[in-house]
């Protein structure tokens, strides 16, 4: 192996080690969130409860739990408060 290659392989190892944690933190959550139906329709309570129940076993933040409007929604919105 030449300096350059050796260089290179620290790099990518060093580049690794930062995103292991990153996708730990990612995989936790996304098995967090599997666990409740978004689809599923409940009512506000029990919305609350389940937030709640994920933030304290998980602690994802509660903009993280929030179902974030679509592009096509906010253009939705934003046509929509434009018309008279």
């Amino acid at each position: 192996m030449e300096a350059a290659d050796i260089r290179r392989l620290r790099e990518l190892e060093d580049e690794n080690r930062r995103l292991k944690p990153m996708y730990a933190d990612l995989s936790s959550e996304n098995r967090a969130l599997k666990r409740c139906d978004r689809k599923k329709a409940l009512k506000p309570a029990a919305k609350r409860e389940l937030a709640a129940t994920l933030q304290a076993e998980h602690g994802l933040s509660e903009l993280r739990l929030v179902p974030q409007p679509t592009d096509a929604e906010r253009f939705h919105r934003k046509i929509q408060s434009q018309l008279p």
